[in-house]
């Protein structure tokens, strides 16, 4: 697939800014907080129109707010002095890189390296994931074009750089995190100051160490493969429920529409017709009333699966239990697609302007998540025919104000349905515990368990009611990531860190002491390179790393972690700018002093340094949130 940058046309004679050569720094370059891909650009010395600035400004805030929900702007950080041009740039690019879907958690940092008689010379860092996505290239190459176009006087529409923009998009939709858990994961990542990285896929890894832990959108490290195949599993998964004792809907299986017909009327009316393998409410109808029905419906279901169910309708209410580690952590109601008369619009006009209401709404941050709220659009379909005509309505008909209509069978929050949370202390217990059962017996970690209960507040074994469905791989609301990532991911999932520079004699000993850690401190890893710090930050049973920063790392000014607990360094032959520079940008809690020896005394030094680092990492263990 071709990923070269869409050119909008400048006289190439007349460049005020070009780019020059680059890298990807899987490290944190120059503190930023995550990968970066560092860029030389290049600018020339001659005044730029206020004009030109304005009006790059202002196509990036349009940008900005139709491709970045939620999205208030990128930071931008321009050593040792503020330059309008290159922060015009970056900003586009970073707004433009958020709305392709890419992490941008940091903004972008530039930094001054030259300046000649006509030129100076920068080095920009962009947010990035990987090497093999371009994204980060393609989004800085947009912005470069566009400034030199404008500054060359051309006429740029801003819809023409939106199209362009939505053609990258589709390319690259395959590299940028998948599924809409995963970005929120990474953005509670940050707020939460937990370390994260790309592993690989749609992997990502959490932390360091002993506290490190892998997610796939809401797939954790420790979530059984099988379980996970038997959840997505209708039938499979309501047989082991039934089998265990836990109400679930009677269902059969079914392969042509007379079979579902008669399927229902053993079952008996109404009934669910819905696909035996595919989550979020894909190709479900619920509560079917009659032969015609359920054909269409399993016509509908046919389209996306050849194993269908025909399942018995449990009259109540929908609420999804979201259970991690043994216990309901929150909990919604789910109602159909409909919407509320006002005396004065048709169901199609009132349709329309709730679907444009809840397209601002994404949007925006903040949304009360106990208060009913939808945030997808209702599809007028078939189905929302079938259930206008069972309420004696049209599409064309004026509900009086107040009437609510409803619009779907099955409480699809995907195709306008809505949900409202729920206070934990208002659910009975048997009903938590059903739900944690249900996952439990299944052997899940994270799930979200459908029940249907005619009343949330009293036991299912008093009123009815029962299992729908139980996701594996839930989604999960916006706020729940940064709620539930501490749970997976304890004590910022960060372990103490130990950053040495020192002088060639304090290195002599540097056999010794790895092997000293090996023996005496199982639990220490020693790190020199980017390779054998994602080994050690990878390895389940460390619980603190020993890096040596060495000469590239100072050059590149790029570390494979964002801050050190410890930063230990000789008394002589250290270069002083450099330990500056290490304090500046790993921040750490302490600085210790190593003397200089050789020898034995080196190598007494090595034992010092590590029986003080342990006390260190026995302090982490007993208190793991208070600083070093």
């Amino acid at each position: 697939m071709d990923f070269s940058p869409p050119i909008i046309s400048a006289n190439k004679l007349n460049l005020h800014v070009f780019s020059g050569k680059s890298r990807f720094e899987s490290g944190y370059w120059r503190g930023m907080r995550q990968a970066a891909y560092v860029v030389e650009l290049h600018t020339e010395h001659r005044p730029v129109p206020a004009t030109v600035l304005q009006t790059h400004d202002a196509i990036c805030r349009a940008l900005g707010s139709q491709l970045s929900s939620g999205h208030h702007g990128p930071t931008i950080k321009i050593l040792p002095e503020d330059d309008n041009v290159i922060r015009h740039v970056l900003q586009l690019a970073t707004t433009i890189l958020a709305g392709l879907g890419m992490p941008d958690f940091g903004g972008s940092t530039a930094i001054r390296v030259g300046v000649t008689a006509g030129q100076t010379k920068w080095l920009a860092g962009l947010p990035a994931i990987n090497p093999d996505n371009p994204a980060p290239q393609i989004a800085l190459q947009i912005s470069i074009n566009l400034f030199n176009a404008l500054l060359a006087g051309a006429s740029v529409a801003q819809d023409t750089v939106r199209a362009q923009i939505d053609q990258i998009a589709l390319q690259l939709r395959s590299k940028a995190p998948g599924g809409i858990n995963t970005i929120r994961f990474l953005a509670a990542a940050n707020a939460l100051d937990i370390p994260w990285r790309h592993v690989g896929g749609n992997i990502y890894q959490f932390g360091w160490g002993s506290r490190s832990r892998w997610l796939d959108s809401s797939f954790t490290d420790q979530t059984p493969q099988l379980s996970a195949m038997a959840a997505r599993d209708k039938r499979l998964c309501a047989k082991i429920l039934r089998d265990f004792g836990l109400p679930v809907p009677n269902q059969m299986s079914v392969g042509t529409a007379d079979q579902a017909v008669a399927a229902a009327r053993k079952i008996g009316y109404p009934v669910v017709v819905k696909p035996a393998d595919l989550d979020g409410g894909l190709g479900v109808h619920a509560g079917l009333t009659n032969d015609q029905h359920v054909k269409n419906a399993f016509a509908d279901a046919g389209k996306l699966s050849k194993r269908i169910l025909v399942e018995q309708f449990l009259t109540g209410g929908d609420f999804r239990f979201q259970v991690f580690d043994g216990k309901v952590f929150w909990a919604v109601r789910r109602r159909p697609a409909c919407v509320i008369g006002d005396g004065r619009q048709s169901i199609t006009q009132l349709v329309t302007a709730l679907n444009a209401r809840r397209a601002e709404r994404k949007t925006l941050q903040g949304a009360d998540h106990m208060a009913e709220q939808g945030r997808e659009a209702i599809v007028l379909d078939a189905e929302a025919d079938i259930w206008l005509a069972a309420q004696g309505l049209g599409m064309d008909r004026v509900p009086v104000e107040g009437q609510r209509v409803r619009l779907a069978g099955a409480a699809n929050v995907s195709r306008g349905g809505t949900r409202q949370g729920i206070e934990l202390h208002h659910i009975h217990p048997d009903n938590a515990a059903l739900a944690i059962d249900a996952t439990r017996l299944l052997k899940l970690d994270l799930a979200g368990v459908d029940l249907i209960l005619p009343d949330v507040t009293q036991s299912w074994r008093e009123t009815g009611g029962g299992i729908c469905e139980v996701n594996g791989q839930p989604q999960l609301a916006p706020h729940l990531p940064r709620q539930l990532l501490p749970q997976i991911v304890p004590g910022q999932g960060r372990i103490p860190v130990f950053a040495l520079l020192l002088s060639p004699e304090s290195w002599i000993n540097l056999t010794a002491l790895c092997q000293m850690l090996a023996k005496d401190y199982p639990s220490f890893a020693f790190a020199q390179d980017s390779a054998s710090w994602l080994r050690a930050s990878n390895t389940r049973h460390v619980e603190a790393i020993v890096y040596g920063v060495g000469a590239a790392d100072l050059q590149r000014m790029s570390f494979p972690f964002d801050r050190a607990d410890v930063l230990i360094t000789s008394k002589d032959r250290v270069d002083p700018s450099a330990v500056s520079k290490l304090k500046v940008l790993l921040q750490p809690a302490q600085h210790w002093l190593a003397q200089p020896g050789s020898g034995d005394a080196s190598s007494e030094i090595c034992r010092k340094l590590l029986s003080r680092a342990a006390h260190v990492v026995e302090h982490h263990r007993a208190h793991p949130t208070l600083p070093i």
